[in-house]
């Protein structure tokens, strides 16, 4: 499979997450179930047959984990999924939010500021700015 190929078809399965996860289930429902139909054939009690094929088969959410990081494209799923965790803490703490975004925008303002300044005093001509000011303290330095 080319790589655009591969992006399309992980553009794709994204559209088609529900029904990919109902495909997933029946699959590993599928595997897990043969595999007590095996143990049963070989004259484990169905319970016994059960729970062994559990025990053989491991943790259900580690392979649904590894089949949804094998499709698609698990690096952009994994910060989409940070951005929402972001998002919904976000929505709680309020004025964390506030305060964080009136101290971005002061610091934002205050570097716009100093950097105009900076490049209107330093166009080429080597003057001193008319408004810079030396401020003695009193302390010979």
């Amino acid at each position: 499979m080319s790589r655009l190929q591969w992006i399309v078809s992980g553009v794709r399965n994204g559209f088609r997450r529900h029904a990919q996860e109902r495909e997933m289930e029946a699959e590993l429902t599928f595997h897990l179930d043969a595999r007590v139909d095996d143990l049963i054939a070989k004259g484990r009690l169905p319970t016994d047959a059960m729970r062994q094929a559990r025990l053989e088969f491991g943790s259900r959410g580690a392979h649904e984990e590894g089949c949804r990081d094998a499709r698609g494209f698990p690096l952009l799923e994994h910060l989409l999924s940070d951005v929402r965790y972001a998002a919904r803490g976000l929505v709680r703490s309020r004025r964390l939010v506030c305060v964080a975004v009136f101290s971005l925008g002061i610091g934002v303002g205050v570097n716009t500021r100093s950097s105009a300044l900076s490049r209107r005093s330093s166009d080429g001509a080597h003057r001193p700015c008319a408004r810079a000011a030396r401020v003695d303290w009193g302390r010979p330095w």
